[in-house]
């Protein structure tokens, strides 16, 4: 069959590096002898949603979410390791626990900069644990992930300023660490079910 219409494709980039320090670091095997398998035609449903996601995370307007981003490229790898090369299956992952200092590190970490373009590496050195091994660990004590529980903590921070109303609401989005506006209402509606605008204030 001969396909006539027009093809849509991109390129993901994955640095050598960056591969071989989750093989060592997630699945403790040697990066040299790990190798992606040829899977022409392969399709996985997974990484495409992942990988449509980065896409528009980095076309979006602004400087997009750190954190976000990375997590979104570490779950990329994860499943392009575990499904997708010769890196042994591993099953039943032991559940790892953040130890309450290392959480307090992080919990403090996010209080004092959730303004700002935090990364997943930014938090799982606070937690001083590998980004992976964070990521679940936080889960399992926070019942969130470092994303969620991050713009939780940035909507919460925007009610109280809303609630004073001494600001206009594109200033307090600025502040929440929101890129703009317009994001701030979308994920604000989304979460409280009103607009930043209809938000009661306290008089």
């Amino acid at each position: 069959m001969v396909y006539r219409g027009s093809i849509d494709f991109a390129h993901l980039y994955l640095a050598p590096a960056a591969m071989n320090q989750v093989i060592g670091q997630e699945f403790d095997r040697d990066a040299r002898a790990v190798s992606l398998l040829d899977q022409v035609g392969i399709r996985d449903g997974l990484l495409e949603a992942l990988f449509t996601t980065l896409l528009d995370e980095a076309s979006a307007p602004g400087v997009g979410n750190r954190l976000y981003r990375d997590t979104l490229v570490h779950g990329f790898v994860l499943r392009l390791l575990r499904g997708h090369s010769t890196l042994p299956a591993v099953q039943n992952l032991a559940l790892h626990a953040l130890a309450p200092y290392r959480l307090r590190n992080v919990l403090a970490l996010i209080e004092d900069r959730s303004a700002a373009d935090i990364s997943l590496a930014d938090l799982a050195q606070a937690a001083g644990c590998s980004p992976y091994h964070f990521s679940r660990a936080f889960a399992r004590a926070t019942g969130k992930s470092p994303y969620a529980y991050l713009l939780a903590h940035r909507l919460d921070c925007a009610k109280v300023m809303l609630r004073e109303g001494a600001e206009p609401v594109a200033d307090i989005a600025h502040r929440s660490g929101f890129h703009s506006h317009a994001q701030f209402a979308r994920m604000f509606k989304r979460a409280t079910g009103l607009t930043p605008g209809a938000y009661p204030y306290d008089n």
